[in-house]
């Protein structure tokens, strides 16, 4: 058992008594900001420039990826700062409410000159320092909470205040062969975790395309396998029952309805953010009408459905239901679909999930870059595949059942991957501080 010492440092706690104190500066030989260039020219001043985008941060590293972003650099060779293998990138602009500011990733691709964004800066680590290792000590810095306090935030950014960092905190290294023996062994160890999750992250994809074809099968084919069939005349359809009949979505429907309730100004309503709204579910939020009159309205028994991409296809739909003061304002990125006498909501819901209307929306999506738009007009002229009321109802509980089921199971794969994640980020800790030794 090796002898301990206290690092001063509560969260770290006991460290090997052999291990040297340092400001974590002392490790890096250089430190420069990253620069965003200029549109790309096609001349031999293109070069690759890697974003915070293409981070792969469950591996510490970047993006094995087919192409990466190209912009031009006027300036010599000799006035930019390429990357070289081992160099650290870590995030000084961006970060959000569940990812804050601050992760960090080697650079082990082989691009001769890449170049790197101006929300990153780059770390070179000193020679006789291991850069995984210290990139394996940051993460667990950031894992921890440790780099919070150097956030800064004024506006919707938040900035790391990389200066402080440097100089204020505190690390602790071992000699540089056992730098190296930790490194390889965290390499080995992180491996066979990140294979353990990619095959729970692929069982729970299995699952969702299950779940889709389920649905898709219910709402399209009914729930009696021996009724007679008949050609719905849509392609992406095929057969429906016979005594189904198809129709117009803007027939049984109401595409987000008019509003003309009256309400008091400092009425408590629900308010929905984009974020609030997930497969099912509404994590409704209170406000006084004053504040959010100018939202989307919906009302309980609304189907409430994104329709900016990547959320309409995340299935980002719900029921409204048990909504404070009945009504709910919700993001101007939402339908609100008000089911008619002929249409049962949780039927529409399901039906709205289907594949034809996933495929009829993806295909009519408009806007630049990653944010674009199902079109209203093609979702309203959309067919509705019609039974009864009374059959759209038993077709809504049985999905409520089997779509229950399994949520469950994903719901179980999904607690494996975060047991295995917090595993994963305890090893790392407790090899970076020298509570473990590599044997």
């Amino acid at each position: 058992m090796r002898e301990m010492k206290d690092s001063g440092i509560p969260w770290i706690g006991e460290i090997p008594k052999d291990w040297e104190t340092h400001r974590l500066k002392s490790v890096f030989s250089s430190r420069v900001s990253g620069e965003w260039g200029d549109d790309a020219k096609c001349d031999a001043y293109d070069k690759v420039c890697l974003r915070i985008a293409d981070f792969d941060y469950k591996r510490l590293r970047f993006k094995q990826c087919e192409s990466y972003t190209i912009r031009n650099y006027s300036k010599s060779d000799d006035a930019l700062p390429y990357l070289h293998k081992g160099d650290i990138l870590i995030e000084k602009s961006g970060g959000g409410e569940k990812t804050p500011v601050g992760r960090a990733v080697v650079y082990d691709l082989d691009f001769d000159k890449a170049m790197y964004a101006n929300f990153m800066t780059r770390l070179r680590v000193k020679p006789n320092t291991n850069s995984w290792f210290v990139e394996y000590l940051l993460s667990t810095l950031y894992s921890y909470g440790a780099l919070n306090i150097y956030i800064k935030q004024t506006t919707g950014i938040q900035n790391l205040d990389i200066t402080t960092m440097l100089e204020e905190e505190k690390i602790f290294l071992p000699s540089l062969a056992e730098q190296q023996r930790i490194a390889e062994f965290l390499d080995r160890k992180c491996a066979e975790v990140d294979e353990m999750i990619g095959l729970q992250e692929q069982i729970i994809e299995e699952l969702k395309a299950y779940k889709q074809s389920v649905i898709t099968e219910a709402v399209t084919k009914g729930l009696n396998p021996d009724a007679p069939m008949r050609d719905s005349g849509i392609e992406w359809i095929g057969e429906i029952p016979e005594h189904w009949e198809v129709k117009r979505l803007k027939n049984v429907v109401d595409l987000n309805p008019t509003f003309n309730a009256q309400i008091e100004q400092d009425t408590l309503v629900a308010y929905m953010p984009m974020e609030c709204l997930r497969n099912g579910i509404i994590q409704e939020r209170i406000a006084p009408y004053s504040e959010v009159a100018s939202y989307t309205p919906f009302k309980d028994g609304d189907v409430v459905m994104a329709k900016v991409t990547p959320c309409f296809e995340n299935g980002n739909i719900a029921v409204a239901t048990n909504l404070q003061g009945g009504y709910g304002f919700g993001t101007s990125e939402i339908f609100v679909i008000r089911c008619g006498k002929e249409a049962h909501n949780k039927y529409a819901f399901y039906y709205l999930q289907s594949a034809y209307i996933k495929n009829l929306g993806v295909s009519s999506m408009t806007g630049t870059g990653g944010l674009k738009r199902v079109n209203p007009t093609i979702l309203n002229n959309s067919y509705f595949l019609s039974p009864s009321v009374a059959e759209q109802q038993a077709i809504a509980d049985y999905l409520d059942e089997k779509c229950a089921d399994i949520d469950r199971l994903i719901q179980t794969k999904q607690s494996k991957i975060d047991s295995l994640k917090e595993y994963k980020k305890s090893i790392i800790y407790e090899y970076v501080t020298g509570k473990r030794e590599v044997e």
